[in-house]
């Protein structure tokens, strides 16, 4: 069992929530949980989409009075969620449909790795039509030099482990979390 973190705050656009809960929904593996953290108030639209799936998906949402800002949205939501395997979405994310199948086979088979992420596809309205392929290196050490120059665990990643969880994003903490799990021994893929 897993969840999905999926912060929305008022700027991030309804036809984008609705692709990236479609994808969600199309999943050979569905997510036990899709906590929505509402980063401030979103307004109809947005609000909208997020009732429109409630039935199909299983959404819970945790609303925050105001916004501030993605590091705190996605602390408060890894705080909320219920299962220990944390699979990380934005509001524009669209998943491949075996993303969580793979990702979390992989992490229930390797208990020993903590943060593990994926290749990002770049397209501007149709994901068949990418045009960039961003991709991550896999192996620890790999990782560790890498993170020297770039401390990006992009946002198709999974499994931040229960009581050692600490914010992953955004200006209130990710560069600085990201280093501490990376050189305090935890084990990135």
């Amino acid at each position: 069992m897993f969840s999905v973190l999926l912060p929305v705050y008022f700027r991030d656009s309804p036809d984008d929530l609705a692709a990236c809960l479609d994808s969600l929904e199309a999943q050979i593996r569905p997510a036990s949980e899709v906590l929505i953290v509402k980063d401030g108030p979103l307004g109809h639209a947005l609000e909208g989409v997020i009732q429109s799936y409630s039935a199909r998906l299983p959404i819970s949402t945790l609303e925050l009075p105001h916004n501030k800002g993605l590091g705190v949205a996605l602390q408060a939501g890894v705080n909320k969620c219920r299962f220990d395997i944390i699979a990380r979405m934005d509001a524009d994310d669209i998943c491949v449909q075996d993303r969580f199948k793979w990702q979390v086979g992989f992490l229930e088979e390797h208990p020993e790795i903590d943060v593990l992420s994926g290749t990002i596809r770049e397209f501007d309205s149709d994901p068949a039509l990418w045009f960039s392929e961003r991709r991550l290196p896999v192996e620890h050490a790999a990782i560790e030099a890498f993170g020297k120059l770039d401390f990006t665990t992009w946002t198709p990643y999974a499994r931040l482990q229960g009581a050692e969880t600490e914010c992953t994003g955004g200006e209130e903490g990710g560069v600085t979390s990201y280093l501490r799990r990376l050189y305090s021994g935890i084990s990135v893929r």
